[in-house]
């Protein structure tokens, strides 16, 4: 798809069932979120439990979410 670089970013882990702690998680991405150039788009691929507790919308597999850092404003999108 050449979508450009991959990066392995622990603050997209998931933290259902424990597995990461969910306080450090969450901070860590909030804090990436807001240092990000609003200027670019970027593909971030984590799991529902993250995705829901930015954005407040449940997502189901195969299904994402446009999120925008400037007003935290977030939409799902859904794949046929």
């Amino acid at each position: 798809m050449d979508l450009g670089e991959i990066t392995i970013f622990s603050g997209l882990n998931s933290f259902f069932q424990d597995h990461y702690d969910r306080k450090e998680t969450l901070l860590k991405l909030m804090q990436k979120l807001e240092h990000l150039d609003e200027k670019n788009r970027i593909l971030m691929v984590t799991h529902q439990v993250v995705i829901s507790s930015v954005t407040g919308i449940n997502v189901g597999s195969g299904v994402a979410v446009a999120y925008s850092t400037t007003d935290g404003s977030a939409i799902k999108i859904s794949m046929p």
